[in-house]
């Protein structure tokens, strides 16, 4: 790995192990989401991410606050498999990925009605959702207690419809 790349994965892990522990040590009802929503024991979720050690550090943060995670793709068509075979409750999509558009995996795999998308990108000012694309989207970079908060979000709106706004969204 050149000099220039462990840099940058140092960086990485580095600022997400940092997030990682203020999320998971946050006490019950303080403003980091420590887990799973209550309503549900175990939510599956599949990663589609084309820089593989995002997707790893990812994976890890999202194991460790108790979801499932089906695996980590990095080509629209590896997510759309993973999400055919997998049928998570939620995924995290980069909006670039290695063969396309991540918003090409939603359309694929139609199951809008029971899948909950949290897109990730780094230039949000162009991403323009409608209810077909997905529910949310977070700009990179992002810490883990900034994922799992909107995750939550995700996971509310695909289960009531709408956010409840009177709930402590901000750290």
């Amino acid at each position: 790995m050149a000099a220039r790349e462990m840099s940058k994965f140092r960086r990485y892990e580095v600022r997400w192990r940092q997030a990682k522990v203020s999320a998971v040590n946050s006490p019950i009802g303080g403003s980091a989401p420590t887990s799973l929503p209550l309503e549900s024991i175990v939510t599956k979720i599949v990663i589609a991410e084309d820089d593989q050690t995002v997707a790893a550090l990812l994976e890890e943060v999202l194991a460790d606050a108790g979801y499932d995670v089906c695996g980590s793709a990095s080509t629209v068509a590896g997510a759309v498999e993973l999400c055919r075979r997998c049928q998570p409750d939620l995924a995290v999509i980069d909006v670039r990925l290695a063969d396309g558009c991540g918003m090409d995996v939603a359309a694929a795999i139609g199951r809008r009605d029971t899948l909950g998308i949290l897109y990730a990108t780094g230039n949000a000012g162009y991403v323009l959702l409608n209810a077909s694309d997905g529910e949310a989207c977070i700009t990179k970079p992002y810490s883990a207690p900034d994922l799992l908060r909107a995750l939550d979000v995700v996971f509310e709106i695909k289960k009531s419809g709408t956010v409840n706004r009177r709930a402590n969204l901000t750290p």
